[in-house]
């Protein structure tokens, strides 16, 4: 099984890229091509290389894998929300997998094959594979659109015969203005020749969903964003409560360390303070302490309390503890 380093020296070789971790893949651009190189007839165009911002594109690419995947009879299951989180050991399990399928796969072979002459050219001609079906969709059903220009015809004909043979008063000329204003509107709507309005109004309506479904989609990743953001803020709350804690706790131990520091300090200078007096003739009132006197200054030196030092409940029992053995022995 190769290693993350040489699943990505692969990566960037075979495809000619510039990947640096195995996360990247997460985008499912990198997959897509492969599969374009073992099988072809990915439509690369339709891929999100650099353009891909989000889980929104992530999710277009790996749409067309998946499609790929079906076209090629390939059964192999891939975990989308997973992939698309781009974690290291999801990206990796699946990397492993495609670089054992181009290696059972006569390794890709295809010397014809170049990965980044074919992402620019299918890129470039995006454009315009993309725009002529468009057009050819919208004036096609407008150009035998004969019903339209039928009906503005005979509205034409009726003016005209409604506006020679209107003498019978002023009603009926009311009427017949009336009804020549509506036929030039049907006329000026329906029936122009020129067959530039035919082409706006879908034009016009088909931004119009396009930029309804971006925003719609836009406000998706911006939710989706924002619920991360507000997990993420209210673990840092939680982290942030957690290292206060753990700053007063340290602080606590380390005044009781410091406490009884000193007092094995003090014991420490009283024994050498009796053991200097008794070679060098010194401290004299040290050197005729009895043994139980000696014993009440070490217990002096032990059970002295700070002011406002508070002995736990832990030391109070264990205390309690000794006084019983002393007891019984």
């Amino acid at each position: 099984m190769a290693s993350r380093s040489e699943l990505i020296q692969w990566l960037n070789t075979t495809l000619e890229l510039n990947y640096t971790k195995v996360e990247q893949c997460g985008s499912g651009a990198a997959y897509c091509q492969l599969m374009d190189l073992i099988y072809g007839g990915v439509p690369v165009h339709k891929v999100k290389f650099e353009s891909a911002h989000g889980e929104y594109d992530y999710r277009h690419n790996f749409k067309i894998l998946q499609a790929s995947f079906t076209r090629n009879h390939i059964t192999k299951v891939i975990d989308v929300e997973k992939l698309i989180k781009c974690r290291l050991q999801d990206n990796l399990e699946l990397l492993q997998w495609f670089r054992k399928h181009w290696m059972d796969n006569n390794q890709g072979v295809n010397p014809t094959y170049e990965p980044k002459t074919r992402r620019k050219a299918l890129t470039g001609n995006s454009t315009s594979e993309l725009t002529i079906p468009k057009t050819r969709g919208r004036i096609n059903p407008l150009l035998h659109d004969t019903p339209s220009r039928n009906v503005s015809t005979s509205s034409v004909n009726s003016v005209r015969s409604s506006g020679k043979a209107s003498t019978s008063g002023p009603n009926s000329r009311r009427s017949t203005l009336t009804g020549s204003r509506s036929s030039t509107n049907i006329i000026v709507n329906g029936g122009e020749s020129n067959g530039s309005r035919r082409s706006i109004v879908p034009s016009g309506s088909n931004s119009t969903l396009r930029k309804v479904s971006t925003e719609v989609a836009d406000d998706g990743a911006k939710q989706l964003m924002q619920r991360k953001i507000d997990t993420l803020q209210s673990q840092v709350n939680l982290l942030t409560e957690e290292l206060k804690e753990t700053t007063v706790s340290a602080e606590s131990l380390e005044t009781e360390r410091n406490f009884y520091f000193n007092k094995l300090r003090d014991i420490e200078i009283l024994t050498q303070n009796i053991k200097d007096g008794q070679e060098n003739d010194k401290y004299p009132e040290l050197t005729r302490l009895t043994v139980m006197e000696y014993n009440d200054k070490i217990q002096e030196i032990l059970y002295y309390t700070e002011e406002g030092f508070h002995i736990s409940e832990t030391a109070d029992n264990m205390e309690q503890d000794v006084d019983i053995e002393d007891e019984m022995f």
